[in-house]
């Protein structure tokens, strides 16, 4: 399984590596447990609901959320920074 990040994911996963090293491994960390399992495991993987229906999130921290979709051997990732 493949990950790939939107652009404005992408501007966010560097923010962390510039700002905070340590939700930048957090983060990496998450990407490489959905990689083996996207749907359990570190996080506390959620479904989420109404507009972002299809899409799941996994815990960064108390405020930040990781958001992504899992399509046959892909992952996206939209999302990790903010709460949805």
């Amino acid at each position: 399984m493949q990950i790939e990040f939107t652009d404005a994911a992408y501007e966010d996963y560097l923010f962390w590596k510039r700002r905070d090293p340590k939700k930048f491994e957090r983060i990496s960390a998450l990407c490489q447990a959905i990689v083996h399992n996207p749907f359990d495991g570190i996080g506390k993987p959620e479904p989420l609901l109404f507009d972002l229906h299809g899409c799941w999130s996994r815990r960064i921290d108390k405020t930040h959320r990781l958001v992504y979709r899992v399509e046959r051997d892909t992952v996206t990732v939209f999302a990790c920074r903010h709460h949805y």
